[in-house]
């Protein structure tokens, strides 16, 4: 997977990671791209500026090594996504859950509006498609408040 900030190299260094100067703002912004989603507390905060402070191929392979340590704590085969993926990701869902609920209620179906009381067998499965939906999206984990 792609590092989450240009700054950051990508995968294991070998040798000393390439790239010029960048001030400590880019740093900083590569070490919050590396964190993001987090928690991190006013402590964390303070490391995080003095590392900034330190020489670019250090930061560049502390904010490569916060990197890859996300990826290697994911589960296998598992995708991580930056909490602003994930939101649009819950969106998704609650559309495809709402959409889903309306179609199981048989709204605009002339087929499900003849069987009484059933629905017709392409809404069949679409109540329990909805709960799926909105179950996958808990598991996302809490919404991000807006920004």
């Amino acid at each position: 997977m792609t590092a989450p900030h240009e700054y950051i190299p990508d995968g294991p260094a070998e040798i000393a990671p390439p790239g010029g100067y960048c001030p400590p703002e880019v740093r900083q912004e590569a070490f919050a791209a590396a964190l993001d989603g987090v928690k991190t507390g006013a402590y964390d905060h303070r490391v995080i500026a003095w590392l900034a402070w330190l020489d670019d191929t250090t930061c560049r392979t502390i904010a490569s090594l916060l990197w890859r340590c996300r990826l290697a704590g994911a589960a296998p085969g598992s995708v991580v996504l930056a909490p602003a993926d994930a939101e649009i990701i819950r969106q998704a869902f609650a559309d495809a859950s709402a959409w889903r609920a309306w179609r199981a209620e048989g709204a605009g179906c002339e087929e499900c509006q003849r069987l009484d009381p059933g629905r017709c067998p392409g809404h069949a499965h679409d109540e329990q498609l909805s709960a799926a939906y909105d179950s996958l999206s808990a598991r996302l984990g809490p919404q991000e408040a807006a920004r």
